[in-house]
């Protein structure tokens, strides 16, 4: 018995963590589904080639960086997914509106990164993302805008990009920003490829990390990260599940002949500290060991009143610095710790719901499943379904 193979163009970058995500996402549905077979060319965005009238595809998935890449996609006239369109791209008026999108939740990133360089108690904070990459901008705005709603300035630095790599102008012009920030300082790298590169621009200055300058990236490349001196902390993404939602979009619109204008998010998950971030900053040194104690006690059942006892000053003067500093409670504090726990494990393992509460540091699950409802209006169950799809 045969069947008609239904033939999939994937043209996305397989250097960086971002795009191997969404190919793995990608695979799982390909996995699933015996008449799809794809076509993948290893490599870089600027590697990207389009075989569409050699392979004959029956629908693409696609980042569209060049122009060349964008008039052959709309020639394709199959079924398409596209990838993190420009602000032009996604304009009404450009052909890419009527297809559907893959887009990278950037207000979300950039809020995630504030409120983990805020915890730390810093005053000074900076952005650093490339020109003319839309969802770059859109994560300055929102990081930029955080910042200033809190009371503080932003210090931006964007770069010439040449792929991934900055030009040798765009090096000595970073070196330079940061000889002159204020510090300490937080930055916000757009992505991991930029976070790397302040890294060792501070390190070919003598500018001391986590010290003097704290960083986080975005994507969580581990191997990348790892390899960064020091090593990176950076927010990890769930690319796996807008694969497969995009693969099983595309799957859907082949099989019914029809073209969607559909958002597929990219959302961020958490934060994956490591050691361009592990200082406490904060001039007040009780509300650092207090920041410090429950960061050492990640997802344990601690309370406010360890906290207070560990740092052995009354509980209403701890209470009150440590929201003038982060503004956010100290309970706040716990529990976003065990919530960060919560969904870590929920995702990553296989362990029932009782025992992701005592692994987290809640007292029970009844206050866990409050707990997710307050703050992300779901419960654990619907949360693992719902992020764990095609899983």
């Amino acid at each position: 018995m045969s069947w008609k193979k239904t033939r999939i163009i994937l043209l996305i970058e397989t250097a960086n963590e971002y795009g191997r995500g969404i190919l793995r996402g990608i695979a799982n549905f390909a996995g699933q589904h015996e008449d799809w077979e794809v076509l993948l060319t290893p490599g870089g965005i600027e590697q990207l080639s389009v075989p569409f009238r050699r392979w004959g595809g029956s629908g693409i998935i696609a980042r569209a960086e060049t122009k060349e890449l964008e008039e052959a996609l709309i020639r394709a006239r199959v079924p398409l997914v596209l990838i993190d369109l420009s602000g032009e791209q996604a304009a009404s008026r450009h052909p890419f509106s009527r297809h559907c999108q893959l887009q990278s939740n950037s207000v979300a990133i950039a809020t995630m990164a504030f409120e983990h360089l805020t915890g730390l108690g810093l005053s000074h904070y900076g952005y650093a993302g490339y020109r003319r990459r839309y969802w770059s901008q859109v994560r300055q705005e929102t990081f930029a805008g955080r910042v200033c709603e809190a009371g503080f300035s932003c210090e931006v630095f964007q770069a010439n990009a040449q792929g991934t790599r900055l030009s040798a102008s765009s090096q000595q012009r970073l070196t330079a920003w940061l000889r002159k920030l204020p510090k300490p300082i937080g930055i916000m790298a757009c992505n991991d490829e930029m976070g790397r590169d302040l890294l060792a621009a501070c390190w070919s200055v003598g500018i001391r990390v986590p010290e003097e300058v704290a960083v986080i990236g975005v994507d969580n490349d581990e191997l990348l990260c790892d390899l960064c001196n020091p090593s990176l902390t950076s927010i990890q993404m769930n690319t796996e599940k807008a694969g497969f939602e995009a693969a099983s979009l595309l799957n859907d619109m082949i099989n019914e002949g029809k073209t969607r204008a559909q958002r597929i998010p990219v959302d961020p998950l958490w934060v994956v500290g490591r050691n361009s971030t592990r200082v406490i900053v904060s001039h007040d040194s009780d509300v650092a060991r207090a920041i410090k104690f429950i960061h050492e006690f990640f997802g344990r059942a601690i309370s406010v009143k360890d906290v207070v006892d560990h740092v052995a000053i009354s509980r209403r003067s701890l209470e009150l610095r440590f929201r003038k500093v982060t503004g956010h409670t100290l309970l706040d504090e716990i529990r976003q710790s065990r919530l960060l726990k919560a969904k870590r494990l929920l995702l990553e393992t296989d362990m029932g719901i009782a025992q992701v509460a005592r692994e987290s540091g809640f007292t029970s699950s009844g206050y866990m499943i409050q707990t997710f409802r307050d703050t992300l209006n779901t419960t654990p169950v619907r949360f693992r379904n719902s992020e764990r799809l095609g899983k």
